[in-house]
């Protein structure tokens, strides 16, 4: 197996906040609004899920959840 490269990461990440909806469920359109303003705001690349607050109370599907809405909503534009 070949591991990437990691000295061209480099920069200042996000780690997006997991916002949930009134029933408790990952609200992913306010997830998806959070990455954009992120990426509009110059960041180079995000670090999702990460170990604060609520991760360790995440499922496994919500893991999964924010994993795939950043890179759906980043579509490619940071590595």
């Amino acid at each position: 197996m070949k591991f990437p490269d990691l000295r061209k990461h480099r920069g200042g990440y996000s780690i997006p906040m997991t916002p949930f909806t009134e029933d408790d469920k990952i609200d992913q359109d306010i997830l998806a609004k959070e990455i954009e303003f992120c990426i509009d705001s110059g960041t180079d690349g995000f670090c999702s899920p990460a170990m604060v607050s609520e991760f360790e109370h995440l499922t496994e599907e919500e893991r999964k959840v924010m994993i795939r809405v950043p890179l759906e909503v980043n579509a490619g534009r940071l590595m």
